[in-house]
């Protein structure tokens, strides 16, 4: 493809009460920046995502010319000003089933097909909807081969996340388009929004105006503290985990400083590099690590490769188990992780710990909590810890929580998503399943 006058022409088409509800459910905070700061994450989008597709060129800039929202007014119309003010076009899609469903898909496909067909040839579009309904408007855009990019959250459908270019991963979104380190005070959310979504208790408020360190000493102290945690790591760190966990140890201060003056963690690091700390970059994966121990390369390769389309599963060799045949084919046609039944199990026992004793916070803390210093781990927690979010697990309930809980709430969604599929399984494969997923909680209350 040929990007004329030295720009890629994007659209982005946005079902605000599906991204919203999804983020609500698993970062209260996210979801309120996404709500009340469209400016913010459409910037990122426009700025620092990187160039997708066979012919991509990360020189050619990505200008959005088409900005639109499609919002349910009865229930967010409070909402709206802050997309209009961002430059949005806003659509009114209100709910029109006793189920609570709007118009919104109805709306964007027929928009995504004008723009299609507009004078503007427009190069790639931006979708950000976890709906599986759009796999139809997907294969139509590429078939005239035009980059569709989307926002990828769990286990959504694979045929939707097979028919794009690139799927943005949600924790990526949320962490740098949505936390990341320029994040800026927004303007409060009208009463009722701002009840609604509410920072979980003991979580810091995005809101909040925080008190400033002086420069120096915060830069000190954060270069001590990056450089120990790089130092202790088995493999380079990705960039927005490394720059949570210093958030989360010198609080707010540090955006409100805007890393010790630098303006962002990237610069911070790049203002900090010796032998012992360095950063890399490409599009959206960044990685701090040591030079000289760290393969940095390796862990680039592997970042690039899982950012990518979705694949089958490489690893399922390690299934030898009655369940296997059934376990490989759900990894194939649902993209779950190829885990082991004992893996299963101490995630659903992390998570039921953790729930227990301090209560759902966001699911950047689960992952971190359960998966430890395992960072490949951290991936299979999400899986599952946005899978049980999407399948109505009440992460949020102070009631104690128990692995079996966790484990058959999540094994229900996996059989529900299998039908939804049409994978067919039959009565062996349900066993297969089940003793795949929940064999290794034998004897777990």
């Amino acid at each position: 493809m040929a990007f004329g006058s030295g720009y890629r022409r994007t659209a982005l088409l946005v079902d605000f009460d599906n991204i919203y509800s999804s983020l609500r459910s698993v970062d209260p905070a996210a979801a309120r920046i996404f709500a009340t700061d469209p400016m913010r994450w459409s910037s990122w989008l426009e700025e620092r995502l990187g160039a997708v597709g066979p012919d991509s060129d990360e020189t050619t800039p990505r200008v959005v010319l088409h900005r639109t929202c499609y919002l349910n007014p009865s229930t967010w119309g409070s909402f709206r000003a802050y997309f209009t003010r961002a430059g949005f076009r806003v659509v009114d899609c209100p709910t029109l089933t006793q189920q609570g469903k709007n118009s919104a898909d109805i709306h964007m496909v027929i928009d995504a097909l004008d723009l299609l067909a507009h004078p503007t040839r427009y190069d790639e579009f931006i979708v950000l909807s976890l709906d599986a309904d759009f796999t139809p408007l997907f294969q139509r855009l590429r078939s005239f081969d035009r980059r569709v990019i989307m926002l990828g959250s769990g286990p959504s459908a694979a045929a939707l996340r097979n028919t794009c270019d690139y799927v943005i991963p949600d924790d990526v979104f949320i962490a740098e388009a949505l936390m990341g380190e320029e994040a800026v005070a927004v303007a409060d959310a009208p009463p009722a929004a701002t009840q609604d979504v509410a920072p979980t208790p003991g979580a810091s408020d995005p809101l909040a105006t925080p008190r400033r360190a002086d420069p120096d000493r915060m830069r000190r102290d954060l270069r001590n503290a990056l450089v120990a945690m790089v130092t202790e790591a088995p493999e380079p760190l990705r960039m927005a985990f490394a720059a949570g966990k210093l958030r989360d140890r010198f609080g707010p201060e540090v955006t409100a400083g805007q890393w010790a003056g630098t303006g962002g963690f990237k610069a911070f690091v790049q203002s900090v590099a010796d032998e012992r700390l360095a950063c890399r970059v490409r599009g959206v994966v960044g990685f701090v690590y040591q030079p000289g121990r760290h393969d940095i390369d390796a862990a680039m390769a592997r970042a690039e490769e899982s950012s990518a389309r979705p694949r089958v599963p490489q690893d399922t060799e390690r299934f030898a188990g009655l369940w296997a045949d059934a376990a490989a084919r759900v990894c194939r046609v649902l993209g779950f992780p190829a885990l082991l039944p004992s893996e299963w199990a101490g995630i659903f026992t992390g998570i039921a710990d953790e729930l227990t004793a301090h209560g759902f916070r966001d699911m950047a803390t689960l992952e971190r909590v359960v998966a430890g210093s395992a960072g490949e781990l951290r991936a299979s927690v999400r899986f599952v810890g946005v899978g049980l979010s999407q399948a109505g697990y009440d992460l949020a309930s102070r009631d104690r929580h128990t692995a079996r809980a966790v484990g058959g709430c999540f094994h229900s969604n996996m059989l529900r998503l299998a039908e939804n599929a049409q994978l067919h399984l039959d009565e062996p494969d349900h066993v297969a399943l089940r003793d795949w997923v929940l064999g290794g909680l034998i004897g777990s209350p």
